[in-house]
Formats: structure tokens, sequence, C-alpha cells
């Protein structure tokens, strides 16, 4: 495993690296700085012999949590990388800033500091628009608890009748989700909004059944490699690229 040393946290990888550096094989040297003072006390029996099973089991668990948490980061995995490693590269960012901000139709939120001083003042008016209808009884969903702390009722809702809709739906109890993604593309046509993440790169869009397939693996956790396995006509080296 190959950890990001510029993202993860540098006690427990400094840890990592030590435990792959002696393969595993440790002594009392091994670095104990990840762990509590209770876990480091623990370590040493009576005589003062390192209980390097023990440490094992701390060092598994504590780096298992720090994966799932983010403080250890991998430099080859989908799931488990630095945030930053799923956006666009820093560099590309700086470049091609204006470009990326008009295919996302976000233009007019370019002044990072104009568009948070309209939604803060926005914010404050609503504050202000909700806290005088309050004053002024007008809202009967909110009221205040003896103890200062508010508290909103929500209205009930009243019941509105309207058609079943299991006649818009086949009599199969099951469908494909490739038939569900394929329904759903030909009412709204979602695959042509799939651009290559890089601007100038001029490969040929793959086909649909691969655009499916590829959403349906990243959606089920499925690796490109099983998916080809398990589906007909869609090639692995398709996936990939």
């Amino acid at each position: 495993m190959h950890f990001d040393k510029n993202t993860s946290k540098p006690s427990l990888l400094k840890a990592l690296e030590y435990y792959q550096a002696h393969d595993s094989t440790l002594d009392k040297n091994a670095p104990v700085a990840f762990l509590e003072a209770k876990e480091r006390e623990a370590l040493n029996t009576t005589d003062g012999k390192f209980r390097v099973s023990l440490y094992k089991v701390l060092l598994f668990i504590k780096t298992a949590h720090a994966i799932k948490s983010g403080a250890i980061n991998l430099l080859h995995s989908a799931k488990y990388r630095s945030l930053d490693d799923y956006l666009i590269p820093k560099a590309d960012w700086e470049a091609h800033r204006e470009q990326y901000l008009e295919r996302a139709n976000l233009t007019e939120f370019a002044d990072c500091k104009a568009t948070l001083n309209a939604l803060e003042s926005k914010l404050e008016e609503s504050y202000q628009r909700v806290n005088q209808r309050f004053k002024a009884g007008e809202n009967q969903y909110l009221s205040l608890r003896t103890d200062g702390t508010a508290h909103v009722k929500t209205p009930k809702q009243e019941t509105v009748e309207s058609p079943s809709l299991g006649a818009f739906f086949p009599e199969r109890k099951y469908i494909s989700m490739f038939e569900m993604l394929a329904t759903v593309n030909q009412a709204t046509d979602f695959l042509s909004e799939f651009e290559h993440w890089q601007s100038k790169h001029q490969r040929a869009k793959p086909t649909p059944k691969v655009l499916f397939a590829g959403i349906i693996g990243y959606g089920c956790d499925i690796g490109h490699r099983k998916l080809a396995q398990i589906s007909s006509q869609i090639n692995e080296n398709e996936l990939v690229a």
C-alpha cells in the first residue's frame, strides 16, 4: 500500500512506514506517537517486554479508522485518496478557471467575495423577516420553550387522493439497471452532458452502453475488471479509458 505523504497524519504515517520498511518485524523501537498514553503503557509487560502482537493490532485498528475518516490517504485508490485528488488539479484550475466556470454555468459566482457578501445580505434579511413575524405573533408554527430554546411545529398535511402509478410501470417485478438508465436517458438525454474532465481531450466519446456500465460500476462499487467479466459486449479497456 502506498500512502499520500502530503495529506496523511504524520505520526501514524511514520509508524506505517516503519512497519513496511522492517517487513512487519517489529521491536521496541517502533514509533508509538500515534497511540494514546494508556495504549503506550499497555505495550510493555511488567518485566519490560515489548508486546509486538498488541502493537500490530493497535496499528491496524488505528489505520483502518484513519483511512475511513480521511486522516490517512492512499495514492492508488478510488475511494480513499485525498479530497484534493478528486478535484480539478490546481494548475489546470488556475490556467482554465474561466472556461470551467462557463461550462458549469457558474460565471455569475466568479467573484467569491461578492457572492458571499450577497448571500450574507440575503440571509440577514431572512433572519430579520422571520424574527419580525415571530414578534408580531404571525408565525403560529414557532414557539419558545421555558428554557428559551425554539420549537418548530410542522403543519399537518391534508391527505391528497391521487391515481395509482401501477399502470405506468411494467408488470415485471424487477427491471435491470441498464434498462432503467436507458429509459431515463431516452427521456432526458442526460448522457449528452458527460464530458471528459480534460477540456482539451480529443478522445472519441464512449458509446452509451459503456457509459451506462461505468455509472453502474461506480454506483454498485464494482471494479472495471469484474464489470467487464459479468457483462456482455463490454470491453475492459473501454471501461478503463
